[in-house]
């Protein structure tokens, strides 16, 4: 074959491999890339959706620290980043690690904890808030009837954030999951020399499960992060960011000025001061994974 032949083929090649991107670059180029900057653009105007934008500057990243909420809005994300992320990452764990047993029927326990992440989220907050609620709640009726005071879960400021954090559980069967296939990646020949050396249970899931599953507690604690700090359908199914702002959280706050009050220019500056934050402390993780250990990399 000729040098021009095999131009003409890799070119055929390289043609056809961008037809076969094009849907993809498409889509992202429609739906995520032209999106992002026109909300770029919008977070220095004033824009009602309707009207023109008008340039303003930064004044909206100003004028948006003293908006009702905004700062307790802040503050509420970060508290449910920081306490849901971690107790997510544990609660998740050691389920898979039960689950993770080699017994009879454990399968079927595996999809029944899997069942709520595939369920809808607005019919899982409805549901939530049922057997949540201070009045009819199935929760406080077994309190009620071992003769105990009523918990307000939702219903009161000290309780709601509590609740929603509790909430989020609910959804831990996707960490879980994961889990199981970082379980399953630690080869045997770690366990059985851990065995041989005589390494109890406890030993071996500190010196060999924890630290061979490194990649997979990265990933769910990125994932986490990310995740918790966009925290928005419980808050608006459930208790639209109340009782009194508890539960108000950044993603919620976005939603209500940008189609609430339609100030779509204020709407996307904390937009995009959400996601500032999200890369910062994404980056901030990535830059200290010293602790992950990743097999046959021989450069950590």
């Amino acid at each position: 074959m000729s040098i021009s032949s095999k131009a003409k083929n890799q070119w055929r090649k390289t043609v056809t491999g961008y037809i076969f991107l094009l849907p993809v670059i498409v889509g992202l180029a429609l739906f995520t890339i032209l999106p992002l900057c026109k909300s770029l653009y919008y977070s220095f105007t004033e824009y009602d959706n309707i009207t023109s934008p008008v340039w303003i500057g930064v004044r909206n990243f100003i004028s948006m620290w003293s908006e009702p909420f905004f700062v307790k809005s802040v503050g509420n994300t970060f508290l449910y980043a920081f306490v849901s992320v971690p107790l997510g990452l544990f609660c998740s764990f050691f389920l898979a690690l039960a689950l993770s047993a080699n017994l009879k029927g454990i399968k079927v326990f595996r999809a029944l904890f899997y069942l709520p992440v595939i369920l809808p989220a607005v019919a899982s907050g409805v549901l939530i808030t049922d057997l949540f609620s201070h009045t009819y709640g199935i929760y406080n009726r077994i309190l009620t009837a071992l003769g105990m005071p009523r918990f307000p879960f939702f219903a009161a400021e000290n309780t709601a954030m509590f609740s929603l954090i509790l909430y989020g559980l609910w959804g831990m069967g996707s960490s879980m999951l994961i889990w199981l296939a970082g379980f399953r990646s630690v080869s045997e020949t770690y366990y059985e020399v851990a065995k041989i050396e005589g390494g109890g249970p406890f030993w071996t899931l500190f010196h060999v499960t924890i630290p061979m599953t490194t990649p997979t507690i990265f990933y769910n604690l990125v994932m986490g992060i990310i995740n918790a700090m966009q925290i928005f359908t419980p808050v608006y199914v459930i208790t639209s960011g109340g009782p009194n702002g508890a539960t108000s959280t950044l993603a919620y706050l976005i939603y209500i000025y940008g189609l609430s009050y339609w100030e779509m220019g204020l709407a996307s500056a904390m937009a995009w001061f959400l996601f500032v934050i999200i890369m910062g402390m994404t980056l901030i993780v990535f830059k200290t994974n010293k602790w992950v250990y990743y097999e046959g990399d021989s450069a950590r």
